[in-house]
């Protein structure tokens, strides 16, 4: 079992991905649990993927999912940067829900380019049955 936590508290998946290629030499089943909200990471992601299986976890914020219909919005919430402690006022709008589609088509194309299989998974997920039955897949595909 290996943990990877990068020094800095800003989402850099591009590094992470070369950090644990270059950490982890025996071929792995790797899981990456994170919301992919990045950019610039799908050479370094192959990369790995080459070497390694993958599985992505995509965690996703319910508070995303339950305003991601525009006639809701725009929306006042108050939130806390995990990454950085720091705690705002956000306004949701159409453009906050573009961005999120943005990432969310970015990184379902970089999976289906990669042939990685995924689980997108939140707070209420049973997140062990989730594993289970990727696993249980990836070993009868091998």
């Amino acid at each position: 079992m290996f943990y990877y936590q990068g020094k800095s508290a800003k989402t850099n998946l591009n590094l992470v991905f070369k950090n644990v290629n270059q950490l982890i030499k025996k071929k792995s089943i790797i899981f990456i649990l994170s919301d992919f909200f990045d950019k610039d990471y799908e050479h370094s992601l192959g990369t790995l993927a080459r070497k390694h299986e993958i599985i992505p976890l995509v965690i996703q914020d319910p508070i995303e999912l339950n305003f991601s219909n525009p006639s809701s919005l725009p929306v006042i919430v108050d939130l806390e940067d995990m990454e950085t402690g720091q705690s705002y006022v956000h306004r949701l709008t159409n453009k906050s829900i573009t961005d999120i589609d943005y990432f969310k088509s970015q990184y379902q194309r970089i999976f289906r380019k990669l042939g990685l299989e995924y689980a997108e998974i939140n707070e209420s997920s049973d997140h062990l049955k989730i594993i289970d039955r990727i696993l249980r897949r990836h070993t009868s595909r091998h």
